[in-house]
């Protein structure tokens, strides 16, 4: 089931880490929605796979070039 940004688990996008959660993954944005990357530093652009969506918030790895 899409949530109403309309992002799914496997989608795979390209985003930009703009902070740093407290539990140290990376924060960027797609649609209006934040985006947790394990690992992910400020500054970097990524191309991922989201792996989780909830409501509000989605979580996703890095995509290996």
């Amino acid at each position: 089931m899409a949530a109403w940004h309309g992002l799914k688990e496997g989608d795979e996008v390209e985003l930009e880490i703009k902070e740093t959660a407290r539990n140290g993954d990376g924060i960027g944005r797609v649609r209006g929605v934040v985006v947790f990357v394990k690992g992910a530093q400020v500054g970097q652009k990524l191309r991922v796979k989201i792996t989780k969506v909830a409501a509000r918030h989605a979580y996703a790895e890095p995509i290996k070039p």
